[in-house]
């Protein structure tokens, strides 16, 4: 590779010293190629992953590979000929330039008749186009300013960024009004308002799909009124569940805030978090969603305001309907929890890794019971593991956004999440978390944490938690009849 690197720096650098030339086209490719990329490729990400950061911030894009010649010292953008510079081109462009190179075909800063001849010749042959000399000249005088823009860019400037895995440069909007419109406007003449265009779209189609958000993320009409019928045709949970309408837990996400909020938004994982809370039905599909809550919030005290504050449109269960959620909220009206106790198991790779058969089968009737609600519930990590597990850029989403836009970009993913759902497409994420050997990725381990409930006085707690407390017993006894009837039918 190294001898490689040589003859492509001679390229530019004619026959002098390596290192006291900084003109060749083929360093220019080697040392940019991490951030120099198509500018189709960045056109076609428009509705899937941005690449700017935060605030207003730029990323610029260098495309080396020009479909067009192109004069740069003109204040507009001129095409000069039609000849069409594909990544495929360029590289057999280059191969032979080398290879004139090593002929000694260039005295000079640029090549000797014979070998443009050469190079146009055998480009030709191998590609079937046509390069004349006039059309070389100028493709080379290019590359040759714009490697000197792209040196003084990258050796001489602070206040920028590069990031190889994404191909690009990025620098904040006060960085590009003080320095690209003075040195560097013609070098990313054809990418700044290419930028600023997705940018500008993103957002607006972000803000559109929140805003949708409201329609596709609620329960069906009559959800209160009937029973799923992933419980009506199962026989592990109906009659016992019938009264189920969905399930609820929180989860976090990555986030960055400024940094006199960081501590009320680091969790329990150390490291700053926003903490979401969402329901779902048992078709996997989002019933509700309210992001943007600090890391420090316990789940606890988001389901209390939840409940409390009707602006949020949480949907409430009626009379003798209630959902299923985990150790960490209360066992009041409404919303059922798992026996909880320190020799009681509960979540499902609690029973999974027993080392006998035995030692995996629920012990005792508050097991029993804590086993079937803990699968059932388990709609909800099979809801969060498909959502995660599509959309990748919900673990990157701190780095390039302000907080106000990451809760954005949660919610409007579960609604297109939802769409997808509801759209009866065959869909493999939602195929695989259907199978009962899926396991989600858990990257945050159960939350059993309990915490005083203020929002309710306590006599109406004990009045809520007695009730629900005396359905979870008649579920349990039910449960545990029909276990021990099956066991005497089987002897």
């Amino acid at each position: 590779m190294k001898n490689l690197k040589s003859v492509e720096e001679q390229i530019l650098e004619g026959n002098d010293n390596f290192n006291d030339k900084q003109e060749s086209i083929s360093t220019f490719i080697l040392e940019c190629s991490f951030f120099l990329h198509s500018l189709i490729v960045l056109v076609i990400s428009l509705w899937l992953l941005p690449l700017f950061s935060p605030d207003c911030s730029l990323i610029l894009v260098m495309d080396p590979v020009n479909v067009h010649d192109v004069d740069i010292n003109t204040p507009k953008m001129k095409v000069t000929n039609r000849f069409h510079w594909d990544p495929h081109t360029f590289k057999i462009f280059l191969e032979e330039c080398m290879t004139e190179l090593k002929n000694g075909n260039r005295p000079t800063t640029y090549f000797k008749l014979t070998a443009c001849q050469n190079i146009c010749k055998r480009l030709l042959e191998r590609t079937g186009k046509e390069l004349d000399r006039n059309q070389m000249k100028n493709k080379w005088d290019i590359m040759r300013k714009e490697f000197k823009y792209y040196n003084r860019l990258t050796r001489l400037e602070t206040g920028i960024s590069t990031d190889p895995m994404k191909n690009i440069i990025s620098a904040s909007k006060e960085w590009w009004d003080e320095k690209i419109k003075t040195y560097y406007e013609a070098l990313f003449r054809d990418t700044i308002d290419v930028g600023e265009t997705i940018h500008r779209h993103f957002h607006k189609v972000l803000d559109d799909v929140v805003n949708l958000s409201k329609d596709i993320i609620k329960p069906n009409a009559n959800y209160n009124e009937t029973i799923p019928e992933y419980i009506l045709n199962n026989p592990r949970y109906y009659p016992y569940f019938k009264d189920c309408i969905g399930a609820i837990d929180g989860t976090h996400m990555k986030a960055s805030v400024p940094q006199h909020d960081q501590i009320k938004y680091i969790g329990r994982k150390n490291c700053v978090t926003q903490n979401i809370m969402a329901a779902c039905d048992f078709n996997m599909c989002f019933t509700f969603a309210w992001a943007g809550w600090e890391g420090t919030a316990h789940d606890t005290r988001i389901f209390n305001e939840a409940r409390r504050r009707r602006e949020v449109k949480f949907p409430l269960p009626a009379d003798g309907k209630f959902y299923l959620v985990d150790a960490g909220y209360p066992n009041t009206k409404g919303y059922l929890a798992p026996y909880k106790g320190s020799n009681i198991r509960y979540h499902i790779p609690d029973f999974r890794g027993g080392q006998t058969r035995a030692s995996r089968e629920p012990n005792g009737f508050k097991e029993k019971f804590n086993y079937y609600h803990s699968s059932l519930r388990n709609v909800i990590e099979r809801t969060f593991g498909v959502w995660k597990a599509r959309w990748v850029l919900l673990r990157d989403m701190h780095v390039n956004f302000n907080f106000e836009t990451q809760v954005k970009i949660v919610l409007a993913s579960m609604a297109i999440h939802n769409y997808i759902r509801m759209s009866g497409s065959c869909d493999a994420a939602f195929q695989i978390a259907q199978e009962e050997s899926y396991i989600p990725r858990n990257d945050e381990g159960p939350d059993d944490g309990i915490e005083p409930h203020d929002e309710v006085s306590s006599t109406q707690r004990r009045s809520d938690d007695m009730y629900m407390s005396a359905v979870r017993d008649m579920i349990t006894g039910q449960i545990f009849s029909k276990s021990n009837t099956r066991a005497r039918n089987s002897v």
